[in-house]
């Protein structure tokens, strides 16, 4: 390789011999320099001269930015914007940029297109790498962000709020889109491509309504839907049949529907003795390999329909993802069951897996296998999240409570209604002495009239005047109002429930006219 300048011009073209033998000239030229540590450096130009002048002047710029340890100007990094990544990288090496400086001259797009990348090489679902990386994008569509400068945390939270107000996102929709756009940024931290995050103060919904709320059906309901499916028509190119296998593997396994669309005859092994459907971790939500039993009457009927297909072709020929919930919402119509009941909460697809928790907690299978069994990271999220009450499981609680009710003799000396009635039970000797006996009140008292009480009662009191005191009389009459029971009290003869009287020539008289 020799210069075709001489060595003090900065720019030049180098040679090089060809495979015929032939020497020619590069097609670029080259600059050489010294940086700010005065060590000799060349790097790749343009092929027009024109533009290796203008890179030489701004490469210049930069070696006194370095040496001088002064910020960028505003001018250099609108240049570093439309630089070649080519020649971004040799000034990275020559340490004149920092990657942060390289960084910001790639669009936001480009540096989104990497951190796909790096989703996908670190061996992340297609489709959770896609979704995660359309909400990023929506993002920066929304909020102009062209650079990684245009990134605001402020932006970002004004347009969620405004999709909300719009009707177009879900609180929970808002917090995955605020984990993605935080998981952007910390990679382009880790990456160096970012001193910091500028989204570290956007924070997630504290208070987030659930407006997908799912159910799991009754036995009964759930008995239903299969037979009605398996008298269906064929649907979405999928017999009656095969829907309903598909959906009875769905509530016995706790299967996803991504999972059940990658599933091929292979992967089920269908032996007499144990039976078993294998999922590889890329076609898992944690990555990780599932081995999910399988009931024996449900690995004879797939052994059947197994019978007539290869070993590699896919177990079931399910729709596409936005037809799934259309071909449930037909069959449970043809089984009379709503997709949302009055209480707002709907059966799709996913919620054949909450049926699965909640057939598990109805049988009484332990908390902790029936977290292992829907392969969840915490037992919070299958009891509380996945596992379903459901209404005949309430009453049957209820009912099978101890029994507190008295027995019948109890009932009916609480009620009044006992057979056997003892007169001092609820009659008490409320006569005065010397008036009528007590067995005569006792035997008569229930059944005596207002007037024959009355009269009843005037000759007690005529004869207590004859015979007794005023004083006695009053005692005797305290003690009638003190012990007469409630409900078999005599007919009040005044607003204080005694007998009223007159004063005559020392005599108290009972007044007959108050009575009757």
């Amino acid at each position: 390789m020799a210069d075709t300048k001489r060595k003090s011009n900065p720019i030049y073209r180098t040679t090089y011999r060809a495979v015929d033998g032939t020497l020619r000239e590069s097609s670029v030229y080259w600059i050489r320099f010294r940086d700010h540590r005065r060590v000799k450096r060349r790097i790749p130009g343009y092929s027009d001269l024109a533009s290796t002048e203008q890179l030489v002047n701004y490469v210049r710029k930069l070696v006194t930015y370095q040496t001088t340890k002064e910020p960028l100007s505003p001018a250099v990094l609108e240049w570093l914007k439309t630089l070649p990544v080519k020649i971004k990288k040799h000034l990275v090496r020559c340490e004149l940029i920092s990657g942060y400086s390289n960084a910001a001259g790639i669009s936001a797009l480009q540096h989104l297109e990497n951190y796909h990348q790096n989703l996908t090489d670190d061996g992340v679902t297609q489709d959770h790498a896609n979704l995660s990386k359309n909400r990023i994008k929506r993002l920066l569509d929304g909020t102009g962000a062209k650079l990684l400068s245009d990134i605001s945390a402020a932006q970002i939270k004004r347009f969620l709020a405004k999709l909300r107000r719009d009707g177009g996102l879900s609180e929970k929709s808002n917090n995955h889109y605020v984990v993605c756009i935080k998981a952007f940024c910390n990679w382009l931290v880790r990456e160096k491509r970012l001193a910091e995050s500028p989204v570290a103060a956007l924070e997630k919904l504290e208070r987030v309504r659930e407006t997908h709320v799912r159910r799991a059906l009754s036995t009964d309901e759930l008995k239903r839907l299969l037979m009605a499916t398996e008298k269906a028509p064929r649907r979405f190119n999928m017999t009656g049949h095969e829907r309903s296998l598909l959906y009875r593997l769905a509530c016995e396994t706790g299967l996803r529907a991504n999972e059940l669309r990658h599933l091929s005859v292979n992967d089920f092994v269908l032996g007499r003795d144990q039976a078993m459907v294998i999922l590889g971790g890329h076609f898992t939500k944690n990555g990780q390999d599932a081995r999910q039993p399988l009931k024996t009457d449900l690995a004879d009927e797939l052994r059947v329909m197994f019978a007539t297909k290869l070993p590699t072709a896919p177990a079931f020929n399910l729709p596409k993802r936005d037809s799934m919930a259309d071909m449930l919402k037909s069959d449970l119509k043809d089984a009379g069951i709503p997709y949302k009941d009055a209480g707002g909460r709907v059966f799709d697809f996913h919620a054949f897996r909450h049926q699965f928790a909640t057939n598990l907690a109805q049988v009484g299978i332990h908390p902790k296998t029936a977290q292992e069994l829907l392969r969840h990271g915490s037992i919070a999220l299958t009891m509380q999240t996945y596992t379903h009450s459901l209404r005949e499981d309430i009453s049957a609680a209820v009912n099978n409570l101890p029994d507190l009710s008295p027995d019948s003799s109890q009932r009916q000396r609480a009620t009044g209604t006992h057979d056997e009635i003892h007169s001092n039970h609820f009659v008490p000797n409320f006569a005065p002495r010397d008036a009528f006996s007590c067995t005569q009140v006792q035997s008569g008292a229930v059944n005596m009239t207002k007037k024959a009480l009355a009269e009843k009662r005037m000759e007690t009191g005529k004869r207590c005047v004859n015979s007794a005191s005023a004083d006695d009389w009053e005692r005797e009459d305290s003690n009638l109002r003190r012990l007469t029971p409630t409900g078999l009290q005599p007919v009040p003869f005044g607003h204080s429930g005694t007998l009223p009287y007159r004063r005559g020539r020392g005599k108290h008289i009972p007044t007959i006219d108050r009575i009757l």
